[in-house]
C-alpha cells in the first residue's frame, strides 16, 4: 500500500510511535541485523567505499488483504534494494521450497498416520539465517529511522530481505535446525522432511520459505520442534485449522483433512466492462483492459493450480487468450471469475481410510 492513498487513521497504524514501522525497526535492532555506524564512521564509508552502500525502502502491506470480514492490519517490512547491489550475481542464491506434490504427500501421510496437523510461521525469519558474510552498508529509508541522524549508515550483519542470497542463507540455517532434531530431507523432494524415531515415522514437514506445514504423532506434538523453537522465533503455531499459502486447511476428528480456498476465491478482482464495450466483441482490448485481463487471468491460474481442478478448462482458455485478447475474451474471463467465486466452497478431501 502507499501511505498517500490511505486515510489518516490507517497511516497512523504504520508511522506513529509503536506502529508497524517502529516494530519492524525494533526487530532489526533486537535481532542484531545491523550495526548502526556513527556519523563520522558513515562519512568515512561514503568517502572510501561508496560502491558498498545500498539504499533501503519500506514495503507496507495490509496483512489481512484477501481475507473476508477481516479489518485492516498494518504490516511493515524494511527491505534492501538488492537490485542496486554491485555484487549482484556473485553469490549463490538458490533456496528450495516444497512442490505441490511434496505438500500433497505431506497431507496424505498425516491422514494415514493419524498425525496432528500443524503450521508454523517464523517471525523475522531471515534474521535467524546465517550471517551475510561480506562487508555491506545500508542507507536509511526515505524519512529516516527513529533515533538516527540523517546520513547515518547501517552495517549489515544478517541476510536482510532484499539481498539476493538472503533466502538461501535462511534456508541453510533452517535445514540445520531441522536436521539437528533428527529430521531428514527427502532425497527426491527438496524441502520435504521426515522425522523418524528409532526407525519409525513420527512426523513429516514441508517448508515454504518461512512457513512450515506438517504433522506429528500426538505424543511428539510439543517436543518435536523444541530445539528449533529456541533458535527460531515462531510467530504463529496453529494446530488442526489454519491458512497455509492461501490454502485453508481443516482437520476433522476422524483425521481427514479438507483443503479450501474460499477467502482467495471471494477476494478475486471483479471485472467491470462498460455496456458499450459489450457490443464491440471483436475489438482489441485497451491498455487498461489488457492490464485487468492479465491480472485476473493470473489470479485464476493460481487458484486453479493450487486447488480448483474444476476450473482447469476455463483457466486454459483464459491463458491462451492472453495473446491478442479482444473484448469477447474479457467477457469470457469475467464469467470464469464469477464461476470461481460461486464455487468458493469447493474442497479437496484427504480421506482418513485410504492407505
Amino acid at each position: 500500500v502507499k501511505l498517500s492513498e490511505l486515510d489518516e487513521e490507517k497511516q497512523k497504524m504504520f508511522v506513529e510511535p509503536g506502529g508497524s514501522d517502529q516494530r519492524e525497526w525494533d526487530a532489526w535492532l533486537t535481532k542484531e541485523a545491523v550495526e548502526v555506524l556513527s556519523p563520522a564512521e558513515s562519512r568515512k564509508v561514503r568517502a572510501q567505499k561508496p560502491d558498498l552502500v545500498i539504499p533501503t525502502r519500506w514495503v507496507r502491506t495490509n496483512k489481512h488483504e484477501g481475507l473476508i470480514d477481516k479489518g485492516f492490519l498494518a504490516k511493515s517490512r524494511l527491505v534492501v534494494q538488492g537490485f542496486k547491489d554491485k555484487s549482484l550475481g556473485h553469490y549463490r542464491r538458490d533456496a528450495p521450497t516444497a512442490s505441490g506434490i511434496a505438500e500433497s504427500v505431506c497431507l496424505a501421510v498425516c491422514v494415514w498416520m493419524k498425525f496432528v496437523l500443524f503450521a508454523k510461521d517464523i517471525k523475522n525469519a531471515y534474521f535467524s539465517g546465517k550471517g551475510v558474510g561480506r562487508e555491506i552498508f545500508l542507507e536509511q529509508p526515505k524519512g529516516g529511522l527513529p533515533g538516527l541522524q540523517p546520513g547515518q549508515l547501517l552495517k549489515a550483519k544478517k541476510a536482510i530481505y532484499g539481498f539476493a542470497e538472503a533466502a538461501r542463507l535462511f534456508w541453510l540455517a533452517l535445514k540445520e535446525h531441522l536436521e539437528s532434531e533428527g529430521s531428514q530431507e527427502s532425497k527426491l523432494e527438496p524441502a520435504l522432511f521426515f522425522l523418524r524415531v528409532k526407525g519409525r515415522l513420527m512426523g513429516i514437514l514441508v517448508t515454504h520459505v518461512d512457513d512450515l506445514e506438517g504433522g506429528v504423532h500426538p505424543d511428539y506434538l510439543n517436543s518435536a520442534f523444541a530445539r528449533a523453537s529456541r533458535a527460531l522465533e515462531f510467530a504463529t503455531n496453529h494446530v488442526g485449522s489454519f491458512i497455509f499459502r492461501g490454502r485453508e486447511l481443516q482437520q476433522h476428528e476422524d483425521g481427514s483433512i479438507d483443503v479450501c480456498m474460499r477467502n482467495y476465491a471471494l477476494s478475486m478482482k471483479k471485472i467491470p466492462i462498460a455496456l458499450h464495450r459489450r457490443k464491440q466483441l471483436e475489438n482489441e482490448l485497451t491498455t487498461e483492459e489488457m492490464d485487468l485481463y492479465q491480472s485476473a487471468a493470473g489470479e485464476l491460474g493460481w487458484l486453479t493450480r493450487q486447488l480448483r481442478c474444476d476450473l482447469a478448462y476455463e483457466n486454459g482458455v483464459a491463458q491462451r487468450g492472453k495473446q491478442g485478447a479482444c473484448v469477447a475474451d474479457l467477457i469470457k474471463l469475467k464469467q470464469f471469475v464469477g464461476q470461481a467465486r460461486r464455487g468458493a466452497d469447493f474442497k479437496q478431501r484427504f480421506w482418513s481410510d485410504v492407505d
